[in-house]
């Protein structure tokens, strides 16, 4: 082992000299260069802020002029107009009568954006339909002949329609039709398009001619309430995979028709759609593929959702940010993704401008350079608003962001541990039989936010280590299982016991389950997975300790006590399979309870799978961050640099950087930190061989709650070029 004297050293980032400029004389103090942009072309891939706007019907001139204020002061690339009506503005579904009233007052609007060479693009808000204001339902039976949706429960709505009713389909075609007539340069249909309707329904339609159609897919007649049961039965269940399939595709048509509608009218206008996290999605069929091809040709542009509407805690931020960086692996290359930063109820006492900064921060970290905002009420009236920092400050972090996008990330440049992820999932839910709402065979995503809050980069790429959770080990066949088993994985105890239902317990050391243990504490057992022996950590908010029979061969590493220290059962459990794949079980569901709760956020938690990690591995972890509780780190390895990104959630500031990277194939020369103004400073740091193949890194840079500190650790010469 090396000494301190040996292992640390403080690097020294200073290139040699410069040439003398000419015309300097000796001892003149010269302009500080390094840092200043340099006029060059305009960026490759240039940071476009996507505005939502929602423009009263009536035309205004105080409101034009509040819009054009916004679009010069935030920087807005282009105009997202929100047709015919919003929220607290909207009845509900659109008449032909107020679609044209709004055609006639977006039509000066676009021609004066394009005048100063803005896009305009719109967004129709109600098609199939949304949620309603509790103490103002909306009723449409008197405007629509449309035949009404039925829930699972058989409540008739009194504003949805039943997605397959061709009257509520050819007025949805005739609204999109017309607006296609402003020929927008992306038409967007919002997140309201899924098979769960919503307003007072909350679940798939049951109306008769839906369950005649399941009737006819299965050869089989069913009362409403008996397909549901039937759909919430435990797999294998050929019914609920034709139910699945049956609500995908009735979402895959009204897509293909939305888009063929639009593209006989414009056909240049690229079709939009707002999406809902991928795990709703998963519970209702949806197969993206499938609907991408419904959207094009020309490509569709996709919006996920980045994060909560409201300030929110770590956990709610960490979520909110995942759901693009699933949506952006499961989507081809190519695809414009411009995840929607939200604002609702649109005023900073529910969400600060800084919250907004972070937001759109870790997406350009993950390389989209592209972002939709919705800052401003659906109510209108901008040039009544009272606040203006969210417009401000877009317009002042605009050369931030772009200096990240300059960097030319890619997705399949994101390093951490491995996430499973598979749309098949729900056709695998277990254990929801007793429910009522077809809803319920969503799963969560049990590793995703517990990991980078613990300082732990993630990827989706399939780097080494895959994390499982639930029936997800139930997507894949004999030959997958054994490639992802032979190197190393991390599973849940529900995932566990899934592999047991596969007949394939041999490879993770489990032979049966047993009864569930009772237990207040877990203790660490062994100190080479927690460090600090009999370190305890309070189980009140895991749910139930699922317990196992194990192979002789597997490795006990904590322990479930009682209330007077006495053991109740096996805590995590550790395995080498016969293919020479290692496995970790911890002994709790995901699905139960989240992991994102006090018995697994804390430090000796944090210990504990850090060790688990990277003997999983047999690897130092890509980016681990210390000292800093509630994190958000992202890593990206470049062929000659590293990026660092991390993100500080909690209210405490970091007041020095320190992390741990596995060792690039280069040295680390010179490290530059990201300032506010979107130029790049050189950081003194203090780098150690934490093993052969790890490197701690120490840079002086405070981090505050919600700032982003962005790092380049740089392998090149002094006298080489970087972006």
């Amino acid at each position: 082992m090396e000494n301190a004297a040996t292992s640390r050293s403080k690097m020294n980032f200073t290139c040699p000299a410069p040439a003398r400029i000419r015309g300097a004389r000796v001892g003149e103090k010269l302009p500080d260069l390094i840092g200043r942009p340099m006029k060059t072309r305009p960026p490759r891939r240039p940071v476009r802020y996507h505005l939502r706007f929602q423009a009263s019907l009536t035309p205004s001139a105080r409101e034009d002029a509040a819009l054009r204020r916004i679009v010069k002061t935030a920087r807005i690339d282009e105009v997202i107009f929100i047709a015919p009506h919003a929220e607290e503005r909207s009845p509900g579904m659109g008449s032909f009568a107020e679609r044209d009233r709004a055609v006639r007052r977006l039509k000066p609007l676009f021609r004066s954006l394009h005048a100063k060479g803005i896009p305009a693009s719109l967004n129709i808000w109600w098609t199939m339909g949304f949620s309603n204001f509790p103490n103002f339902p909306r009723d449409l039976r008197s405007r629509f002949p449309f035949r009404w949706a039925v829930s699972a429960e058989g409540r008739t709505s009194r504003c949805i329609a039943c997605p397959r009713d061709p009257a509520w389909r050819r007025h949805v075609l005739g609204i999109f039709r017309r607006f296609a007539r402003l020929a927008p340069a992306c038409l967007w249909i919002d997140d309201d398009v899924c098979a769960t309707l919503r307003g007072d329904v909350s679940s798939p339609c049951f109306c008769p001619n839906c369950l005649a159609e399941m009737e006819r897919r299965t050869g089989r007649p069913f009362s409403r309430a008996r397909l549901v049961r039937a759909i919430l039965k435990d797999p294998p269940n050929r019914l609920r995979e034709t139910w699945l399939a049956f609500q995908a595709q009735i979402i895959r048509d009204i897509l293909r028709d939305l888009s063929a509608a639009v593209h006989q009218v414009s056909p240049s206008t690229r079709m939009g759609a707002m999406c809902s996290p991928m795990e709703t999605h998963n519970a209702e069929g949806r197969i993206w593929s499938d609907a991408l091809q419904a959207l094009g040709p020309p490509a569709p542009c996709l919006r996920p959702h980045l994060g909560p509407y409201t300030q929110s805690a770590p956990e709610a931020l960490a979520a909110g940010f995942n759901s693009t960086l699933l949506a952006q692996s499961v989507w081809p290359d190519g695809t414009r993704i411009m995840p929607e930063i939200d604002h609702w109820p649109h005023t900073r006492f529910a969400k600060s401008a800084r919250c907004m900064f972070t937001q759109m921060a870790l997406a350009q970290l993950i390389g989209i350079p592209e972002i939709t905002l919705s800052i401003n009420r659906y109510a209108g009236r901008p040039d009544l608003e009272r606040d203006r920092a969210w417009e401000i400050t877009l317009g002042e972090s605009k050369d931030f962001y772009q200096a990240i996008a300059n960097l030319g990330i890619a997705r399949e440049e994101i390093q951490g541990v491995g996430l499973f992820f598979s749309e098949e999932i729900c056709r695998h839910t277990r254990g929801v039989s007793e429910g009522a709402l077809p809803r319920q065979l969503k799963r969560q995503r049990v590793w995703d936010d517990l990991l980078p809050l613990l300082g732990i980069s993630i990827s989706h790429a399939g780097h080494g280590v895959t994390a499982f959770g639930g029936e997800q080990v139930c997507c894949l066949d004999a030959a997958a299982l054994e490639r992802v088993f032979s190197r190393g994985a991390l599973l849940d105890a529900r995932a566990a016991e899934c592999m047991l239902r596969l007949g394939q317990g041999a490879l993770v050391g489990v032979k049966q389950r047993l009864p569930n243990a009772r237990a207040v504490l877990e203790t660490v057992e062994d100190p080479r997975f927690g460090r600090l022996v009999g370190d305890p950590v309070n189980l009140r908010s895991v749910g139930s300790a699922w317990q196992f029979r194990w192979s002789p061969a597997a490795r006990e590493v904590s322990l479930l006590r009682g209330y007077r220290w006495e053991r109740t059962g096996h805590g995590i459990m550790l395995f080498e399979n016969a293919l020479g794949g290692r496995v970790a079980v911890l002994p709790f569901d995901g699905n139960e309870r989240a992991f994102t709760t006090p018995s697994h956020l804390n430090w000796t938690r944090q210990a504990q799978l850090i060790d688990i990690l990277e003997w999983l591995g047999r690897a130092p972890l890509p980016l681990v961050v210390h000292e800093a509780p509630m994190v958000y780190p992202i890593l990206i390895r470049q062929a000659t640099r590293l990026i660092v990104g991390i993100a500080n959630l909690h209210s405490d500031p970091i007041p020095r950087l320190r992390f741990t990277v596995r060792k690039p194939s280069f040295p680390i020369r010179r490290i530059h930190a990201l300032r506010s103004d979107g130029r790049w400073t050189k950081l003194p740091a203090i780098l150690r061989d934490s093993s052969e193949r790890s490197l701690s890194v120490e840079v002086r840079r405070e981090v505050r709650h919600l700032d982003v500190a962005v790092l380049r650790l740089e392998g090149m010469g002094c006298g080489e070029k970087w972006a």
